[in-house]
């Protein structure tokens, strides 16, 4: 059987994740890979771009969904098809993994084909506690 939480329970759980990407010196990592997402936290494929966020990465959850703040437009570093992501605090500890494509999943981007030199600007990063 699955269990329901309640809103309370999924915004604290999403202000865990706020609290663990900010708990670097400086604003947390996210970086966008290239071919299948590992197991949670295991070892990374390609990497295509890492953008860096705010100090304050997240707004504050509500309704069991966190936005991220606006994100710095970078440029690609290794073309490639962007699959997923991961956030890491500043120091490159293991926050989350999420899904990349252009609409319906965690983070959306303008197009999955990376070209190395192109400046990315990332749509939207929706973190959502489903349960």
């Amino acid at each position: 059987m699955t269990i329901k939480l309640n809103t309370t329970i999924k915004n604290a759980r999403l202000s865990l994740i706020s609290d663990a990407a900010d708990a670097g010196t400086t604003g947390a990592k996210l970086t966008i890979y290239s071919g299948t997402r590992p197991a949670t936290g295991g070892t990374v494929t390609t990497a295509l771009i890492t953008l860096p966020m705010q100090t304050i990465g997240f707004n504050a959850p509500s309704g069991g969904v966190m936005t991220a703040k606006a994100i710095s437009a970078v440029n690609i570093a290794t073309s490639g098809t962007a699959s997923w992501f991961r956030l890491t605090d500043s120091s490159n500890a293991f926050v989350c993994d999420g899904s990349v494509a252009t609409s319906g999943s965690d983070m959306t981007v303008p197009t999955t084909s990376f070209t190395a030199g192109v400046t990315l600007t990332v749509t939207s990063l929706v973190l959502t506690d489903a349960n």
